[in-house]
C-alpha cells in the first residue's frame, strides 16, 4: 500500500479540511526487531521504524502546515486498520507528545507486540533465506543465528531486496503471530503497552463497523474456497460461516472500541467517542448477500468518507451508490468535519454524540441509515469477552465439532482472541 490509498478529495470538500497522507516503510522495512539492527540510537533500537517515520511525518506537518492555508495548532492524526493501530499507539508513545491535537482511529483497537517473541517469530520467517545464500546449514541454526547481534547477521539483513523481505511474511490477517509489528521496545513504546497512565491525551474517536471480522471471515479456509455467491448457495457452509462471523465480528468490534475506551477512561482526561456503523447489516436496504456476508465490515468507513469503492464495496456499487448510503456518508462526515474543527463531533441538527462516561454510562453512538435518511442514536449497552464466550457455548447452530474447528481455525490467535483461545484452549501460534 501507500498513502493514495486515501483518495481523500471529496473528503476535504464535504468537510473544508487539510489533508495530508503519508507513506511510512511498511513490513520488515517499517518493523523489525531483531538485535543485529540496533545500532546505539534509542529510537532505532526500538524496532518501531514505521512509527519514527510518522513521528517525521508529523514535525513536518507542523513546520510546514501555514505554507498549504493549515493550522500546525489544529493537527489531527487519523488511520484505518493499520493505520488506526499506529493511531493508538502514538497515544501511548512518549515520541509522540504534542505533535498533535486529536485522533480519529478507524478498525483501531489495541494490539502492540513483545520484543523477544517478536524476534523468534521474525528469525523463523528469515531462516529459509539464510539456508538459500548457505550462511547457516540447518534451519534451527539460521534462527539462532538471525537472533544474535553479530556484524555477519546485519551485513546479511542488509543485503536482502525488498522483494525477498516482503515475500518472508504473508498477510498477517489480524493475527500478530503472523506479523509482529508495534514492539513494546521501551523507548518509543512503553514496555507495559496499552496498560500505561501516561498517554498522548487528546480528543479522540473511534470508529468501527459492527461486523468487523466479516471480511477475514470471507478470506479464510474453509469460506475462501468459494465464491459469495456458492457460499449463499451452500446451507451447511453458510451456516458454519454465520457462526463464526457473528462471534468474531462481535469480539473484533468490542476490541476496537468499548475495550479500548474502558481501559483508557481512567487515565484519561479528553473526551473519548465510540461510533459503530451498522449500515449495511438490513438485507431490505442492501440486499441479501451485503448483508449476510459482509454487512457494516472492517474499514468501510473508507468508502463512506471518500465515496470511491475499493475492496468489499467495489462489488456492490449499486448499494454504495444508494440514496441511504449517500446519507450515512453525510451525517458521518458531518461529525468529522465538527471534531477537526473543533474537538467536539456535535453541532447543528446533527444527533447528539455523547463522550464515552463510564462502563455504566453511554457507548457507541450508531449510525444505520434507509432511502429516506440516516439516523443516529446513543447506546448504554455493554458487552465483554465472558457474555460473548457464553453466547458461543450455548449456540447450537451448527454441530459441535463443527463449532470446535471453527474456533481453532479461524477463530483462534486474532488481536481479540486472548480470551477465546484460553476458554477453549487453542494452541498457542507464538511457539
Amino acid at each position: 500500500g501507500n498513502s493514495a490509498a486515501f483518495p481523500a478529495t471529496q473528503f476535504v470538500q464535504e468537510t473544508n479540511c487539510i489533508v495530508v497522507s503519508v507513506n511510512h516503510r511498511l513490513g520488515l522495512l517499517g518493523f523489525n526487531a531483531l538485535p543485529a539492527l540496533k545500532n546505539g540510537t534509542n529510537e532505532e533500537n526500538s524496532g518501531n521504524y514505521a512509527l519514527l517515520d510518522l513521528a517525521a511525518a508529523l514535525d513536518w506537518v507542523s513546520e510546514n502546515a501555514e505554507s498549504f492555508g493549515g493550522d500546525s495548532k489544529n493537527i489531527t492524526i487519523a488511520g484505518s486498520s493499520a493505520g488506526g493501530r499506529d493511531v493508538m499507539a502514538m497515544l501511548i508513545s512518549p515520541l509522540f507528545e504534542n505533535k498533535f491535537q486529536k485522533a480519529i482511529s478507524y478498525s483501531g483497537g489495541m494490539t502492540v507486540a513483545d520484543v523477544e517473541d517478536s524476534q523468534r517469530i521474525e528469525a523463523r520467517a528469515l531462516a529459509p533465506l539464510a539456508l538459500e545464500k548457505k550462511k547457516q546449514t540447518d534451519e534451527n541454526a539460521a534462527v539462532e543465528w538471525l537472533l544474535t547481534d553479530s556484524d555477519d547477521v546485519r551485513e546479511f539483513l542488509y543485503s536482502l531486496s525488498d522483494e525477498e523481505l516482503s515475500g518472508a511474511f504473508g498477510g498477517a490477517g489480524i493475527r500478530m503471530s503472523k506479523f509482529p509489528h508495534l514492539f513494546t521496545d521501551g523507548v518509543v513504546l512503553p514496555k507495559e503497552g496499552f496498560d500505561t497512565t501516561a498517554y498522548n491525551d487528546v480528543p479522540i474517536l473511534m470508529v468501527n463497523g459492527d461486523r468487523e471480522f466479516s471480511t477475514f471471515c470471507k478470506g479464510s479456509a474453509p469460506f475462501n474456497k468459494v465464491s459469495v455467491q456458492e457460499l449463499m448457495a451452500d446451507e451447511e457452509l453458510l451456516a458454519q460461516y454465520i457462526f463464526a462471523e457473528k462471534y468474531g465480528s462481535q469480539m473484533y468490534t468490542y476490541f476496537n472500541g468499548e475495550e479500548s475506551a474502558s481501559r483508557m477512561i481512567n487515565h484519561y482526561k479528553s473526551p473519548i467517542y465510540t461510533c459503530e456503523i451498522s449500515w449495511a447489516d438490513d438485507p431490505a436496504i442492501v440486499g441479501e448477500e451485503l448483508a449476510t456476508i459482509y454487512g457494516a465490515y472492517h474499514c468501510m468507513t473508507t468508502p463512506l468518507m471518500t465515496h470511491v469503492l475499493a475492496n468489499a464495496s467495489s462489488n456492490y456499487p449499486e448499494q454504495f451508490g444508494s440514496a441511504s448510503c449517500k446519507a450515512v456518508s453525510s451525517m458521518l462526515n458531518e461529525y468529522y468535519k465538527n471534531f477537526l474543527w473543533n474537538g467536539n463531533p456535535n453541532g447543528g441538527t446533527l444527533p447528539v454524540w455523547d463522550k464515552w462516561i463510564s462502563q455504566d454510562g453511554t457507548t457507541q453512538l450508531i449510525v444505520d441509515a434507509n432511502d429516506e435518511g440516516a439516523w443516529a442514536e446513543m447506546s448504554t449497552e455493554h458487552t465483554s469477552y465472558d457474555e460473548i464466550l457464553a453466547a458461543m457455548d450455548a449456540d447450537s447452530s451448527i454441530p459441535e465439532e463443527q463449532k470446535t474447528k471453527l474456533i481453532q481455525t479461524v477463530l483462534n490467535g486474532r488481536w481479540f482472541s486472548a480470551a477465546l483461545d484460553a476458554h477453549y484452549n487453542n494452541e498457542d501460534l507464538w511457539k
